[in-house]
């Protein structure tokens, strides 16, 4: 009987292991087994979309266009090549907080960011921190936290992109992306980009270089190291804006006046991060990231500027500045059951800033360095149907402390194959806002502020391939002057097998922002030529509606929030495009400003300098893989 056992057993063990050898023979290892995945995001429960998936198609020229198709977001543009500031639920840019693979890069000396620094070529995806939890994780980022994902591809073989885009008024964009894998363990990336521009009117033109390197080491699937070098040096004139006239079509000349026919700046912005991130846990989840870096901005001014403090005119200015930062963070999953998990998340940043006017023109300050460090704890806990996230902050500033708080949660009310409903609220009292000495810079009462109470409440329902999101919030400053604003952001989304309708509506009753705030976007997609062809044919649209009348006199200050133009109370606003994707290209026209309306989100600044028909094709764009 044992002997027929054992013969049984010997039997069965070669046949099953015959069948798994057979599998494993069909399947094929990965080769960036060794690299840790979502390594550089701020958070686990964020949400986190592709840009080629949703963006390429329509064809997004910078980071400010994409989020601005987005709930919520609102951009002042400065001319296609300007400083666009990103703003979101009544928050100014200098309350939104940029990261970059999870290092911030808000300016130190203007707060905000500016996007030219970034290559809309090197974006994978990006990370949008919620609403209640964003100021946990920066300096300054209580109304918004955004992570741009860059792209790292580790593959068999070398693989390079090419991003080419020709514009109207003789804007040219090339961007070249190369990586180079040595080995499973060890990869080369580096990215090119130049821009160039002459635009509509005068004193507007612009001249962009943008380089970026990265080095990876994988030792193993627990340990992975990062260097990163980054450059950009930035060209461009400051018109200001366009100088009043009753006359519409005056302004949609090329001859049309502007303030301002010779301020120009010079901008170089250097970066540098070393990224180790560490397995250290059971838990495949459970990451210790550690980020140092260093950051470089200096600007040249040439021109005729204001000095903030006594009005004096200056003609040349130098504003340098340096921030040597380090951002940790350690993720934990302490209790996991069938109905019931917690989770922990414990991070740290450091920075140190020095700044210097060497002129001491500009602000009247000479030198100055500040220190500010941040330890935070947020915890995620998860209940059948129920989850809430409480969350603290503690912010030193100058040698002053502050405490932050928040609390969100949400409550699967529906959880079926066709019906989703979820209720989902959330609240933040902020008192940690950033005054640099430059308090020039901060002319608004907003910067005064002690504290910032945030709260909201919405519903998400998904049905089948539909999606409602629709919340309620309230912002309240306490500060010199206490203001309270208040706002809805829904969005209605819904996509098939041939067409996507994507809804965006926001109402804010906030100074300096749209109260009425729409964005569409609704296309054709399908395969043609036995899949070979995938297509896109759609339409974008905007419409705003603003009650603040600011009259065409009042010039936008370089370091000011924004204000809209005041003769236009109504401004709509509508592209056409055809995205194709054949082999390993993607190829796209875009008609823009169909109406040929003169259209402003930031006063005498046309958002777009020509449209209509007249203009055929207003864009030309493709992206072509090569595998070598």
């Amino acid at each position: 009987m044992k002997i027929l056992l054992s013969l049984i057993y010997l039997f069965t063990s070669q046949f099953l292991f015959s069948q798994i050898k057979y599998v494993d023979s069909l399947y094929k290892t990965p080769f960036d087994t060794n690299k840790i995945k979502d390594a550089v995001r701020l958070s686990n429960t964020s949400e986190v979309f592709s840009y080629d998936s949703l963006y390429i198609w329509n064809d997004k020229r910078s980071l400010s266009e994409i989020v601005d198709a987005r709930a919520g977001y609102f951009i002042n543009t400065f001319n296609l090549n300007g400083r666009n500031s990103i703003n979101f639920n009544g928050y100014p840019d200098k309350n939104i907080g940029i990261f970059l693979d999870g290092v911030q890069i808000n300016d130190v000396i203007f707060g905000g960011f500016d996007i030219q620094n970034i290559s809309i070529n090197e974006i994978d995806r990006i990370e949008e921190v919620s609403n209640v939890s964003s100021f946990l994780y920066g300096v300054n980022s209580n109304g918004k936290s955004i992570n741009i994902l860059t792209k790292n591809f580790l593959r068999p073989q070398p693989f390079s992109q090419l991003r080419y885009s020709q514009d109207r008024t003789n804007s040219l964009y090339a961007d070249l992306f190369f990586t180079l894998p040595f080995s499973k363990k060890f990869n080369w990336m580096i990215g090119l980009t130049k821009h160039s521009i002459d635009a509509y009117y005068q004193n507007s033109e612009s001249d962009i270089w943008r380089g970026r390197t990265r080095i990876s080491y994988f030792p193993s699937s627990k340990i992975n190291v990062e260097l990163n070098f980054r450059f950009s040096n930035i060209k461009r004139g400051l018109n200001d804006g366009l100088t009043g006239n009753s006359n519409d079509d005056s302004v949609l000349s090329q001859t049309a006046r502007v303030w301002s026919v010779i301020d120009k700046e010079e901008i170089n912005n250097y970066h540098f991060d070393a990224g180790m991130t560490f397995k250290l846990f059971k838990n495949p989840m459970a990451l210790t990231k550690v980020k140092l870096f260093y950051i470089h901005f200096l600007r040249d001014f040439h021109g005729e500027q204001r000095n903030l403090v006594n009005k004096d005119t200056i003609v040349d200015d130098r504003l340098n500045s340096k921030r040597y930062g380090l951002s940790v963070l350690q993720n934990l999953y302490l209790i996991k059951s069938k109905n019931f998990s917690t989770a922990l998340s414990i991070g740290g940043n450091f920075y140190y800033d020095e700044v210097n006017d060497s002129t001491e023109k500009f602000h009247e300050i000479g030198k100055y360095s500040n220190r500010y460090y941040s330890v935070y704890v947020k915890g995620d806990l998860k209940y059948g149907r129920f989850s809430l996230s409480p969350m603290i902050k503690y912010d030193n500033i100058k040698n002053n402390g502050f405490m932050s708080l928040g609390i969100e949660g949400n409550y699967d009310l529906v959880r079926n194959k066709d019906l989703g409903i979820k209720l989902f609220a959330g609240s933040n009292l902020v008192n940690s806002i950033y005054i640099t000495d430059f308090t020039g810079l901060y002319e608004s009462n907003f910067y005064n502020d002690t504290s910032v109470n945030y709260y909201e409440a919405g519903i998400n329902i998904s049905y089948k391939n539909s999606i409602l999101r629709s919340y309620f919030f309230i912002q309240e400053a306490n500060g010199y002057n206490k203001t309270t604003s208040r706002g809805v952001n829904t969005s209605l989304n819904f996509d098939s097998e041939f067409f996507s309708l994507l809804n965006q509506l926001n109402y804010i009753d906030k100074e300096y922002f749209p109260l009425i705030y729409y964005k569409g976007d609704y296309s054709y997609h399908n395969y043609f030529f036995r899949g070979k062809l995938n297509l896109h044919v759609g339409f974008t649209f905007k419409y705003l509606y603003t009650k603040w009348d600011v009259g065409f006199d009042k010039r936008f200050n370089y370091n000011d929030l924004g204000i809209h133009y005041g003769n236009y109370k109504n401004r709509y606003y509508a592209d056409f495009y055809i995205g194709a994707r054949i082999g390993h290209a993607n190829i796209n026209l875009t008609l823009a400003n169909l109406f040929d309306n003169l259209y402003y989100d930031t006063n005498l600044y046309p958002y777009n300098n020509r449209g209509g028909l007249g203009n055929v094709v207003s864009r030309f764009t493709i992206v072509w893989d090569f595998l070598n």
